[in-house]
């Protein structure tokens, strides 16, 4: 066995129906894969570009405000009375209209200070400032003219829990400073800088010192922005994600301004994408599974149809058509295939009237060997009468003659039992005139089989096979013939008293006639066990066996003369 020959074959629905899953499973894996590389295009292409436009709309908008208060500082700082603990109230109204009116057409708060050159403040925005604020302002803003060699603007992050920019500008008096100008902006302030919740601002001077007024988590323990994104650019792995980073410089490099796209969060939106495309791949596929069983079996159906045809027609029935008009294709086939069970039955209804004919050819000419083998054997019988008694001889002459003329009226002829085992007894009547006290037979027969029909002198080969091999060795030759139904068959039985067949002989006799032509002598045999399974079949036929002598035995099925 081949081992293909193992491989289960499945059916055609089968077949289909796998098809259409794989096909679905394909198409939708390609889909999904698509559209999730289709997602985290746009999702990564909409950051990135909003990134950029975050940090370039925060940079112009704070480049502006800071711009506007380093005017207002240096405006401050060039008043004519430069002696600040003894500034006038007029000077003070101008320097607070001048800082209101700043504040209110930039929109981002902050608080003015005017500091003393110790640091403490002397006029503010916020009106009366006690003595412990005043200390507190000197050592957490770190103000001293020793800090300052120059006029230029002083730009810094305050540390600590309230963080917030500072923005100061020394006041001269002379060559001396005798105190300060400060803005101060809180942290909360830079808010409203930017709108967008997905991208994080934050705001870094020279040491890393950062505002970050949407969230705390992009600063390390010292509020100082994490080192993994501190100066960097573009695409970075941080310890708790991936970030996409754009920075810019303001005030010449004083401050730096931080655009933050935290793409875990993108990630985590993409996961539930993935989790409910995934979800409805699943419904897609059980979907699919049941409509692919019904589609298979919708578009099977014909298939089916033609298959139980052809078996059909291999158990023989050709009787089954199909009628298809699901597909022009099957269509054609069944047209085909009814077509051919058409041209088939005709060819076979022409093969068995040829097949008949030839048999029935078979049979006569079997009938005509019959006939002349049968004549030779008893002319022979005649010519040993005529030397040992002529009158007897006279009478197997007339006998003969009435045997001639029943069996050539047609070799062929079925007759009724009764009538046949009359002209088997005169045939029987011959042989015993013969051999006279050497022969004797006996013949049981129901009566009521006299009317079951034959063909003619089924008997007679075997009785001249009796008288041929049984006499040897034997004084007296005795035959029984028995006839008698079984079931639905007529066994006609010859049995002798004789020695029997030898064994190896039987059994090559048995064999030759289980063999479509005769190669042994046994032309008798073979001629008759021929003739009846021609006429009834190969159920049919003649037996041996050695049974105290020879008993050869006829099976021919039950058959009654039919109504006129």
């Amino acid at each position: 066995m081949k081992p293909s020959d193992c491989t289960e074959v499945k059916s055609f629905a089968d077949n289909l129906r796998s098809m259409l899953l794989r096909h679905t499973l394909q198409r939708t894996l390609q889909l999904v894969v698509a559209g999730i590389c289709l997602v985290a295009a746009v999702v990564l292409s909409w950051g990135v570009r909003r990134s950029h436009q975050v940090n370039a709309s925060v940079r112009k908008r704070s480049t502006e405000i800071l711009a506007e208060y380093q005017g207002l500082l240096e405006r401050i700082a060039a008043v004519e009375e430069r002696e600040i603990n003894r500034i006038s109230s007029t000077w003070q109204h101008i320097i607070l209209d001048d800082y209101y009116e700043t504040v209110f057409q930039q929109g981002l708060a902050a608080d003015l200070y005017l500091l003393d050159s110790e640091g403490r403040p002397y006029i503010s925005s916020e009106g009366y400032i006690s003595e412990e604020e005043q200390s507190a302002f000197s050592r957490q803003w770190k103000l001293s003219p020793a800090a300052y060699d120059s006029s230029a603007l002083q730009i810094s992050i305050l540390k600590g829990e309230k963080r917030s920019l500072i923005m100061a500008k020394p006041i001269y008096d002379g060559e001396h400073i005798s105190g300060f100008a400060v803005l101060h902006i809180k942290e909360k302030e830079f808010s409203r800088l930017c709108s967008e919740e997905a991208i994080r601002i934050v705001l870094t001077d020279t040491d890393g010192w950062a505002l970050s007024p949407d969230s705390n988590k992009l600063l390390n323990a010292i509020h100082q922005l994490r080192e993994e994104l501190l100066g960097k650019k573009g695409f970075c792995i941080a310890r708790d994600g991936i970030y996409y980073v754009v920075s810019s410089d303001l005030m010449h490099g004083d401050l730096r301004l931080y655009a933050i796209w935290n793409l875990t969060h993108a990630a985590f939106l993409m996961g539930i994408i993935v989790f409910f495309i995934l979800l409805i791949l699943i419904l897609i596929l059980i979907f699919s599974r049941i409509s692919s069983k019904q589609l298979a079996a919708a578009f099977s159906e014909d298939i089916l149809v033609l298959q139980d045809a052809l078996h059909a027609a291999c158990d023989g029935d050709l009787s089954r058509t199909v009628n298809i008009h699901s597909s022009t294709e099957l269509q054609s086939i069944g047209e085909s295939y009814n077509s051919m069970l058409s041209s088939l039955k005709k060819q076979m209804a022409d093969n068995e009237a040829l097949a008949q004919v030839v048999a029935d050819e078979q049979v006569k000419q079997l009938g005509k060997q019959f006939t002349a083998h049968f004549l030779f054997n008893t002319l022979d019988n005649i010519h040993y009468m005529c030397r040992s008694s002529p009158e007897l001889a006279e009478s197997m002459i007339i006998s003969l003659s009435d045997l001639l003329r029943y069996n050539t009226h047609s070799p062929n002829e079925k007759v009724s039992l009764a009538e046949d085992m009359h002209y088997i007894k005169t045939y029987l009547d011959i042989i015993r005139i013969r051999f006279q006290e050497a022969f004797t037979y006996e013949i049981q027969m129901d009566g009521a089989l006299e009317d079951y029909m034959i063909l003619k002198l089924l008997l007679q080969p075997l009785l001249e096979n009796a008288l041929k091999y049984g006499r040897e060795n034997r004084d007296v030759l005795k035959l029984l013939i028995r006839v008698r139904k079984e079931g639905d068959q007529i066994c006609l039985e010859c049995r002798d008293n004789g020695e029997g067949i030898n064994p190896p002989l039987l059994k090559r006799i048995q064999d030759n006639l289980s063999k479509p032509e005769n190669f042994s002598s046994h032309l008798g045999l073979y001629n008759l066990h021929r003739r009846i399974q021609l006429t009834y079949g190969k159920n049919y036929g003649l037996s041996l066996k050695n049974e105290n002598g020879l008993v050869a035995s006829i099976r021919i099925p039950t058959e009654t003369e039919p109504e006129l």
